[in-house]
């Protein structure tokens, strides 16, 4: 070989190894924008998924079955975990295929009856219990009664608020 074509081969040569060099940083410029990227990506989907369960999370007044197995009081009986369950839970699993969906039921589940309760009676004064048309004494009717779960330390009750209710006769 001569020497211009040494000279021609090693020009060539310088020639691709600057363009190797370019490529190679154009890469890492690349790599280090997708690094920040995925972080972005991380960090969003971390925000949407917290602001997810903050919307759409369990809510606070909901009561869990469990929790009232535990023992608050002494000398009591703990609730089995089978007598909390809705009575018609098991009609449900034996019910056959092809039959139409429930509907979930909407509002507030009711409070469990093995609960203690205490009874707060309001009634309306004596003079107000007479009829204003015939003035003669209206008579109890009816209660309608408000049931309010109340946490004590240590144990659960429930509220009873009764306002009886009265009519004339007439």
């Amino acid at each position: 070989m001569d020497f211009a074509k040494l000279q021609a081969e090693n020009q060539a040569l310088k020639a691709r190894l600057s363009q190797l060099e370019n490529v190679e940083s154009e890469r890492d410029v690349l790599l280090e924008a997708l690094k920040e990227k995925d972080q972005r990506i991380q960090f969003l989907t971390d925000q949407l998924r917290n602001l997810n369960r903050n919307c759409y999370g369990p809510s606070s007044e909901k009561v869990d079955p469990h929790q009232l197995l535990l023992e608050f009081a002494e000398g009591e009986e703990p609730t089995p975990a089978h007598a909390l369950e809705a009575p018609d839970a098991e009609e449900e699993l034996k019910s056959g295929i092809g039959k139409k969906k429930r509907r979930p039921l909407r509002g507030r589940k009711p409070v469990p009856k093995d609960l203690p309760r205490e009874r707060v009676v309001y009634e309306i004064p004596e003079q107000q219990r007479t009829c204003t048309c015939c003035g003669d004494p209206m008579q109890p009717f009816g209660e309608e009664i408000t049931e309010e779960l109340e946490a004590i330390p240590a144990s659960l009750v429930v509220i009873e608020h009764v306002r009886t209710k009265y009519s004339c006769k007439q």
